[in-house]
């Protein structure tokens, strides 16, 4: 089954790992590129870790979640201290983050602490 599987190309893959992986995070994500030779990955580090009927807090967990998508184009984008999400502009977040008149969805992965998720809001991602 893993093998039909893998027969079609793999079109984004999710990484989700404890801060305990952050060192050697580049070295998953290049093994996991290597294996599954996806078309984009998104990679973050996070406080808990969710895979299977597993939920790992606190301590080192690392999780990935590929997806077959035929016909959907992944676009990622990332923001930065350096390279903020225009929050005081809220109607230049879809431009910024390259909305489409097309676009059915967007997964925003966000630290819930420090990101002003309220303001964001009225920007409709």
């Amino acid at each position: 089954m893993l093998e039909q599987a893998m027969a079609d190309p793999i079109d984004v893959v999710f990484v989700f790992a404890s801060f305990h992986h952050r060192e050697a995070l580049e070295l998953a994500i290049a093994d996991i590129r290597r294996t599954l030779a996806p078309s984009t990955i998104i990679g973050m580090t996070t406080e808990s870790v969710v895979g299977c009927d597993l939920e790992l807090e606190g301590v080192a967990g690392l999780s990935a979640l590929a997806m077959q998508l035929p016909g959907i184009t992944v676009t990622p984008w990332i923001t930065t201290p350096k390279k903020p999400v225009p929050i005081s502009k809220p109607e230049e977040i879809p431009a910024w983050i390259g909305l489409k008149d097309d676009t059915k969805a967007v997964f925003l992965f966000a630290d819930p602490f420090s990101t002003p998720i309220t303001r964001l809001l009225p920007g409709r991602i």
